[in-house]
């Protein structure tokens, strides 16, 4: 079945799929095994591609999460420090990435006023 598949294949660079599958009707044998071997691979190719598409969103999702907790651990530890937070600041804060999220969080215990930390998200761009 290789010897066919590779001919088909080989003998004209711009072939296409219905130009391979007429260079294969003619044996019936190997135009069967060609599609079942095709199809195996289209659907290896599928559940591969869905494997990697769910890892990368789990992981995406892990990232966005803790993310969203540590925005939140901020928002908590300043509300703390500084009473009701503006909701000028509130928004600032929530539109802190995950690694300004994480600068602030490692700088909060020192930001000693609200303009303090009004100052720090002006500086971070939020």
């Amino acid at each position: 079945m290789r010897k066919p598949c590779l001919y088909a294949m080989s003998t004209d660079r711009g072939l296409d799929i219905h130009s391979v599958t007429n260079r294969l009707k003619p044996n019936k044998l190997i135009y069967e095994q060609t599609m079942s071997l095709a199809q195996k691979l289209v659907q290896e190719g599928l559940e591969k591609g869905l494997e990697q598409g769910l890892e990368k969103g789990l992981e995406r999702g892990r990232q966005e999460g803790i993310g969203v907790g540590m925005l939140a651990a901020c928002q908590r530890m300043a509300g703390r420090k500084f009473g009701k937070l503006p909701a000028t600041v509130l928004r600032q804060l929530n539109s802190l990435n995950y690694t300004q999220a994480e600068s602030l969080c490692d700088d909060l215990p020192v930001i000693e006023t609200l303009a303090d930390l009004k100052a720090w998200l002006k500086t971070a761009g939020a």
